[in-house]
């Protein structure tokens, strides 16, 4: 037994001290509870100038509540007088004031834009001789053409039968007439123009007159065919490789005896 207690001495010690402390706690709370009664008491206390008010409750641990008094509270609370703010009443005369300047800002802008406008209108614009110029380069030249086929009038027992029908009276597809043309244009260019322009019916071949008017070569004869003379001269190469001049006189001929019988011979 005297060894056992020798042994648990320190845990005998600590529980005697915490039984003693736990019975000194109850006395201290016992005789603070006593004394407040059995319903408590409403008690005040000055602080100042302020009083409180705080109660007490004997069934738990002592509590102070604090209540301000009367006269305490009204001091606090600021009246609407008191009351003070930095948000100023806005006047109609304001509002209409700042509304007059906004009014004055857009039309001052308007009126900028429209003096700009105005400005960029009346910039004078240099004077565009690019036209002037392309007017120079393609400056407008006449020459004269006529197309005939008046050879086929007498070999007509050499023509087709079934082209009968397309050689005019005359022998004339188009009377002489002066036409423009431009620098650098051939006799096949012109006369290009001038039958899509009359509705006249040309075919070719690489710039070689098959047929004019639905009339071809050998229609009327094996040595039968298109040619052209420009000036009275008649060429020995292709109307698309001459070159016109100012005043040039071209004449399509249809010749039934190699150029022959239209002075084309050679």
């Amino acid at each position: 037994m005297f060894e056992w207690l020798k042994k648990h001495k320190v845990k005998i010690i600590c529980a005697l001290f915490v039984i003693v402390f736990m019975t000194a706690i109850f006395f201290l709370t016992g005789n603070s509870s006593g004394n407040g009664g059995e319903n408590g008491s409403l008690e005040t206390a000055t602080s100042g100038d302020a009083e409180y008010e705080y109660a007490s409750d004997i069934n738990a641990d002592t509590e102070y509540v604090f209540y301000a008094s009367e006269e305490e509270t009204e001091q606090d609370i600021p009246k609407d007088n008191d009351i003070k703010t930095d948000i100023q009443p806005v006047t109609e005369s304001e509002v209409q004031s700042e509304s007059n300047v906004t009014t004055q800002e857009i039309k001052s802008e308007t009126t900028q834009e429209s003096t700009q406008s105005n400005s960029d209108n009346n910039t004078e614009v240099p004077a565009d001789t690019s036209y002037e110029n392309t007017e120079e380069k393609s400056e407008k030249h006449t020459c004269t053409i006529s197309i005939s086929c008046a050879t086929i009038l007498n070999n007509k027992d050499k023509l087709d039968p079934a082209k009968e029908g397309l050689v005019p009276s005359n022998g004339v597809i188009l009377s002489s007439r002066e036409v423009t043309f431009e620098e650098g244009e051939t006799v096949y260019d012109v006369l290009e123009r001038v039958c899509m322009e009359n509705g006249i019916h040309m075919e070719q071949s690489g710039g070689y007159v098959e047929g004019i008017n639905n009339i071809y070569e050998f229609d009327c004869g094996e040595l039968s065919g298109w040619i052209y003379s420009v000036n009275g001269w008649f060429p020995n190469y292709g109307s698309n490789s001459y070159t016109l001049k100012d005043n040039d006189v071209i004449n399509w001929v249809y010749t039934c005896d190699l150029g022959y019988d239209v002075g084309g011979g050679n």
